[in-house]
């Protein structure tokens, strides 16, 4: 479950994992019994999946997107140019989409030509066609989408989602750490103005 894992933040008596895709883990202890379960538990020692304010709400995604942005790459190479500044690995919500654009960036870095075939080939030589479902999920990505030219406004979507993702990750962490209030205010308030930055920041890059 954990092997996705991007980030690691380590408090004085707590530790917070946040997988690729923007799910939130927590292990350690809280004296408050609070540690963003939903649990009164004052101890986790297995990481435990954070639980959102309103459980009935899935994390910001828009899949479509992703697939319209994938399969767009594969009917246009030229286009890769026009989305790397956009969007990267991390941003895809589904980890077959996150595979299928590392594949077809490492494809364009050595200056290869990108379709279904050659994607195709490059999974199968690091072995990881079969995490994306088959031949059969490229080539039904491949047939989502007649022409890459929408290609910058479905990437943007992706993007979006990817920063609203991180965004709830960021806040959960900030009120795990005000909960615990184990050490200075000050530093839980220096770790909120250092997300905020870091968000706004990658708003600024993709908006310039």
């Amino acid at each position: 479950v954990l092997q996705d894992i991007v980030e690691l933040k380590a408090g004085k008596n707590s530790l917070q994992m946040i997988s690729s895709n923007g799910d939130l883990y927590v292990s350690g202890y809280s004296s408050y019994g609070q540690l963003g379960t939903g649990e009164n538990k004052s101890s986790i020692t297995i990481a435990t999946k954070a639980k959102n304010m309103d459980n009935t709400k899935q994390m910001p995604q828009a899949v479509e997107a992703e697939n319209a942005v994938i399969g767009a790459l594969m009917l246009d190479s030229r286009s890769f140019a026009e989305i790397e500044s956009i969007v990267a690995i991390d941003d895809f919500y589904l980890e077959k989409n996150r595979i299928l654009f590392e594949t077809i960036s490492n494809i364009n870095r050595n200056r290869g030509v990108v379709d279904m075939i050659t994607v195709m080939q490059e999974l199968i030589r690091v072995g990881k066609l079969d995490d994306i479902g088959g031949a059969f999920a490229i080539s039904e990505l491949s047939t989502m989408v007649s022409s890459s030219n929408h290609i910058k406004y479905h990437a943007q979507i992706v993007k979006d989602k990817a920063i609203a993702r991180r965004i709830i990750t960021l806040t959960s962490l900030v009120q795990d750490k005000a909960f615990e209030q184990t050490g200075d205010i000050s530093e839980t308030v220096e770790f909120l103005e250092k997300s905020i930055t870091e968000v706004n920041t990658n708003t600024s890059e993709i908006s310039s």
